[in-house]
């Protein structure tokens, strides 16, 4: 359960519906106490009433059955022979055969009859009979008795007593509790499904804070390293974690500059050493008559112009990382720029069996600064030239999307090479991944120069690699932006 969308929608209908459903159960059971109390009571008042009764001889004279007490059908009596449990009287909804005699204890008890009825009863022990009880019933002929086995003969005047089971018919009470039950089910799955409604806007309301700062860190880039998450009227638990990233930005902010400043450092110091080593190889070199001096000498210094190259390219490198890098905007003949640079390189690729074709209208003429426009072409020929599949086809082509005014002038380059370059590493300084570039002749920072120089120029540079062809693709705008400069 990953996503905290869910949690929180697992966690406030998962409460909701269980404390429903609790405080249902409860209703439910406090319900059946209370109407078995009350029908409890009412079977107390009619056994107190029956033991008041209890002595009281009917008068002398014709016996006249009276009716059953509360003949509703819903209230029950059952009369015995105390001694050998022989029934006397029974109420008419009773039907033959049926016992209301509870299995055991005393007080109010609940019996099941055969016909699925419930029953609660109460049992009361009188010296008299009820007066609802026939007397003729006392002097029942012995063939009335029960099977042999049980106490032989009835007596009108026997001190055994009377046995007499009153009870109340469930069935209204069972009714009302299925009732209820229906009610409460109904009013939790309404509780439930308006938790599952009220969560929806529930979660869009606490995920928003939390979207708003994914967005927020959507807009940071790596070429601005100064800014900082701004999420307006977030609560404070996001507020902290706002906090808490600023913090972290800031931090990752002086690491880099550090770093900046130790490579431009380092790149500062080795460029002294690095030229006056040319300029003694160079002095020797004119001096040297040896063959085998001279052959070592040229390699030195070709090793020595490497070195000489990487440290500039490092610190241009750090200055366009610290935005410290002139801009000197313009006017420029792309067309001739392209050509000059593809002079440059055209005899090194006709050395590696490859053919430069450009194309390109006669004259397009942009406001950008050469110099660094220059690098970016220079540099992309160069990688091109020396990583390259050997025999295959550089394609140049110059382009212009809409008016050169308003639109975009579009520069692309086309190379076969290895099919296992890694597109994502592109780009990335130092990174050689190919045998070509992992030879001491390269050292990785070509491309990552060109896309730094593209973001000073305004411009957007795409690099990919294939199916084996390496492109990039260069969309310059008609004028540089407006320099910005790096908050410190």
């Amino acid at each position: 359960m990953a996503s905290l969308r869910r949690r929180i929608s697992v966690g406030v209908v998962g409460i909701t519906s269980g404390v429903v459903l609790i405080a249902a159960v409860g209703i439910a059971f406090a319900s059946r106490a209370f109407l078995l109390a009350d029908v409890d009571r009412e079977l107390e008042g009619r056994s107190d009433s029956l033991r008041r009764m209890d002595g009281v001889r009917p008068p002398a004279g014709p016996w006249r059955r009276p009716p059953e007490p509360r003949a509703d059908g819903r209230r029950l009596f059952q009369v015995f022979n105390a001694a050998d449990r022989r029934e006397l009287a029974r109420s008419a909804a009773l039907d033959a055969g049926t016992s209301l005699i509870p299995a055991g204890g005393s007080g109010a008890q609940t019996v099941c009859l055969h016909d699925g009825r419930s029953i609660r009863v109460i049992q009361i022990n009188l010296q008299h009979p009820p007066p609802f009880v026939d007397p003729q019933t006392l002097a029942a002929p012995a063939a009335a008795a029960p099977a042999p086995g049980t106490v032989a003969e009835n007596e009108a005047d026997s001190t055994a007593g009377f046995l007499v089971v009153t009870g109340i018919d469930l069935a209204q009470v069972e009714s009302e509790l299925g009732r209820l039950t229906w009610m409460l089910a109904i009013l939790w799955v309404a509780a439930t499904a308006l938790a599952l409604v009220a969560v929806r806007f529930l979660t869009g309301a606490i995920m928003q804070p939390v979207h708003a700062v994914g967005t927020a860190i959507d807009r940071l880039g790596p070429d601005d390293l100064a800014a900082r998450l701004a999420v307006p009227g977030c609560p404070d638990e996001v507020l902290g974690m706002v906090e808490r990233l600023n913090g972290l930005l800031g931090r990752l902010e002086q690491a880099f500059q550090r770093e900046q400043a130790t490579i431009a450092n380092i790149a500062h110091e080795l460029r002294t050493p690095v030229a006056t080593l040319r300029s003694d190889l160079e002095f020797r070199l004119l001096a040297a008559t040896n063959a085998d001096e001279i052959t070592v000498l040229r390699g030195n210094l070709a090793t020595v112009l490497r070195m000489q190259a990487m440290v500039t390219n490092l610190l241009l490198l750090a200055r366009l990382e610290a935005d410290r890098e002139p801009l000197e905007v313009v006017e420029t003949d792309l067309v001739d720029l392209v050509q000059a640079c593809i002079a440059t390189w055209d005899d090194r690729a006709l050395e590696r069996g490859q053919d430069i074709v450009c194309a390109a209208p006669e004259h397009l003429t942009i406001r950008t600064s050469s110099v660094h426009l220059r690098l970016i072409v220079d540099n992309l020929l160069g990688n091109a030239v020396a990583h390259g599949t050997t025999g295959g086809e550089i394609r140049l082509a110059v382009s212009v999307d809409g008016a050169v005014e308003v639109g975009q002038i579009r520069l692309t380059l086309a190379n076969p090479c290895p099919a296992d370059l890694d597109p994502g590493r592109l780009g990335q300084a130092f990174h050689r991944g190919d045998q070509a570039r992992q030879g001491s002749d390269h050292s990785g920072l070509g491309l990552a120069l060109c896309q730094r120089l593209a973001v000073l120029l305004g411009a957007g540079l795409n690099l990919n690699a294939q199916a084996g062809t390496f492109t990039a693709d260069l969309a310059l705008p008609a004028e540089p932006p407006a320099r910005r400069r790096r908050h410190t």
